[in-house]
């Protein structure tokens, strides 16, 4: 369960119509498949595949367990997720993000930094 709350717990523009196309460019960066490989707390590596959709739903894979969840930016930079968890209960995060090419790069409010592929 660590691990999935490390996931789900990741350029001020001086023109607003730039900010709002930057904006825009990340939320078309972001849809598709992301994958990332974590250390468990016992130093296991292991694959997170997430999946931003562009209806603002997103699917969390962990070692083969599905979350569903809702993702939406907020501002230029930072993904704001909701993931429910397998009891049922949901967990929210904000994360800054920033695509370069096939990469995601997400940072947390904690500073944990975590880098995705594009798988899809």
């Amino acid at each position: 369960m660590k691990a999935i709350s490390l996931i789900v717990t990741a350029a001020v523009l001086l023109l607003p119509g730039a900010a709002s196309a930057q904006k825009d460019d990340l939320k078309k960066q972001l849809v598709g498949k992301w994958e990332a490989t974590l250390q468990d707390s016992t130093k296991v590596d292991f694959k997170i595949i997430t999946e931003f959709k562009a209806d603002g739903k997103m699917e969390v894979d962990v070692k083969g367990v599905k979350l569903p969840g809702t993702w939406k930016l907020e501002g230029d930079k930072t993904i704001v997720t909701e993931t429910v968890l397998p009891d049922g209960k949901k967990t929210t995060a904000k994360q800054e993000a920033k695509v370069v090419d096939d990469t995601l790069e997400m940072k947390d409010a904690t500073g944990q930094f975590f880098l995705f592929k594009r798988i899809k």
